[in-house]
């Protein structure tokens, strides 16, 4: 069995969260932290007299303004002092999924992981408590991390005999190799998901792992070998899943990849009424922005580079990737110092976080524009009448369900 990852070494214990919130809140997030930590590591039978007292009033007020109103601290509080019992840790365990998931859609990187890692410590020996602490870690730029996760809740998976569990672990995996570069190394994962998926007829995983390899063979694959891989994965989801507007997302970013960016903008467009959180919108902006400069759209571009800039402090997980493909979009528009500034940044981003596929591009971008005399930018393509007519389907289908 793959061990789960060691703790990390900081001062004390919950470190990281004084330094990502200097505010009230975020000493009642450390003591919180703390509390659920020994919780965690206790028997259950000395959880009765662990606390002698609540979490301040002022300090619950203070997370109560900050955080979502799913599982309210009072709750936790009353949970750890007043309510100790052997039916209690399901409390806790939403709490701490809610405010990993809220500390990643508001940019505190190290509270998402922190929390997302404490989700495990309460629920030790479950599968999809790993998977959720190797997604937070992955998302902060871990990677080594998430890889540790990943693997012990594969390893989980295949003890408990969970499927589901099984193939999300290796999908999982699959996503952390292309970050990291390891295209045949990610190939390998998702085919052996789509196989696990298929042998025990799970279709919304298999879709899943069609999907992935969709974006993996975005860069390895023909056009028309990854457009299969699209097709599979619609048929598979079936009606209206709440994955179909990121397919539809990353089968327009296919055609925009070969240069078919006036079918994928109106599809990328049709897409983000669904993609609320700024952690992801960014990539659908940026994207926006790349095709609106290949088909002459200058305003639209730069509505684009407004919006991106007003979020990506808080998105770390695409920043790389939407500065990149604006990039892209100011080459396009002959701005060199503008697309040298976004590509450089691009570069550095991504390569403190390991994303070596995102590197290699903005590597190749700043050195494109070092020649400004073969300077080339994008060029629309027309799309195929089979191309045009998937994306009319695509934006009818979205706008039927739009939010």
């Amino acid at each position: 069995m793959p061990p789960p990852p060691t703790p990390q070494w900081a001062r004390f214990e919950g470190a990281g969260i004084l330094d990502d919130v200097r505010a009230p809140y975020g000493l009642g997030l450390w003591i919180v932290y703390r509390d659920l930590l020994l919780w965690a590591g206790s028997e259950r039978q000395e959880r009765t007299h662990l606390f002698a007292s609540p979490i301040p009033d002022e300090l619950v007020a203070a997370l109560r303004a900050a955080l979502p109103s799913t599982h309210p601290p009072e709750s936790v509080a009353r949970t750890l002092t007043a309510e100790p019992g052997a039916g209690d840790d399901a409390r806790l365990l939403g709490f701490c999924r809610d405010v990993s998931d809220w500390a990643r859609d508001e940019g505190f990187v190290v509270i998402a992981r922190e929390f997302a890692e404490l989700v495990y410590h309460l629920a030790p020996n479950n599968a999809d408590s790993a998977l959720f602490a190797g997604r937070a870690c992955r998302q902060a730029g871990a990677f080594d991390r998430a890889e540790q996760w990943y693997r012990h809740a594969f390893g989980l998976a295949r003890l408990h005999a969970d499927h589901s569990a099984y193939v999300l672990a290796l999908v999982r995996r699959g996503v952390l190799a292309e970050q990291r570069g390891q295209c045949e190394e990610a190939c390998r994962l998702h085919t052996r998901a789509w196989k696990g998926a298929k042998r025990h007829k799970l279709r919304k995983l298999g879709a899943y792992a069609q999907h992935e390899l969709l974006v993996l063979g975005v860069y390895t694959e023909p056009l028309e070998t990854a457009q299969e891989h699209a097709r599979l994965a619609l048929r598979l989801y079936g009606r209206f899943d709440e994955r179909f507007p990121q397919l539809a997302h990353d089968a327009a970013f296919l055609w925009a990849w070969h240069s078919h960016f006036s079918a994928a903008l109106p599809v990328f467009e049709a897409v983000l009424p669904f993609v609320t959180r700024a952690t992801e919108r960014i990539q659908v902006i940026a994207n926006i922005g790349r095709a609106a400069a290949a088909v002459g759209d200058a305003d639209r571009f730069f509505r684009a580079w407004d919006e991106v800039n007003e979020h990506k402090e808080t998105a770390a997980e695409y920043r790389a990737t939407a500065l990149l493909n604006l990039g892209y979009g100011a080459r396009t528009l002959r701005r060199v110092a503008l697309s040298r500034e976004l590509a450089s940044e691009a570069l550095q981003i991504a390569s403190l976080r390991g994303e070596s596929v995102v590197a290699e591009h903005a590597q190749a971008l700043v050195h494109s524009l070092g020649v400004t005399s073969t300077l080339s930018g994008d060029r629309d393509q027309s799309p195929t009448p089979e191309m045009r007519e998937a994306a009319e389907r695509l934006i009818a289908r979205l706008r039927r369900n739009q939010p």
